[in-house]
């Protein structure tokens, strides 16, 4: 998909160039994101590649693989690799590269591995 995909209930693509945007009950999911994916109620965003935005308002984000850029969201994150800055009451990955700002952040193989307000990586 390239472009711009919209839905209340679900988006779902093999690979996404461009936005998901959701509203709804669900959300979006794509195998690959270049680009963003966006939840503007209640909902998740999954992907194994994020490149780009995964947005969450009052959900969370998953990438089963890795993010190279930001992850938001009310509830959760996780990445097993993380690039870049995860906001968030709770993050959390298995490698980190960059920063995670939240009440609660885990980075799986670290000897501190567990941080409260943030916790960092370069």
């Amino acid at each position: 998909m390239c472009g711009l995909q919209m839905a209340g209930l679900m988006n779902l693509s093999d690979s996404v160039k461009g936005a998901q945007l959701h509203a709804g009950i669900l959300g979006n999911g794509a195998s690959q994101v270049d680009g963003a994916q966006v939840v503007f109620l209640f909902g998740y965003n999954l992907t194994d590649y994020a490149n780009g935005v995964q947005a969450a308002v009052f959900g969370f984000n998953y990438a089963n693989e890795t993010v190279n850029g930001v992850q938001v969201a009310i509830l959760y994150n996780y990445a097993t690799k993380m690039n870049g800055l995860q906001l968030g009451v709770i993050n959390a990955c298995e490698h980190l590269t960059g920063v995670q700002i939240g009440l609660v952040n885990i980075v799986g193989i670290e000897k501190m591995s567990i941080m409260p307000i943030m916790n960092f990586r370069f």
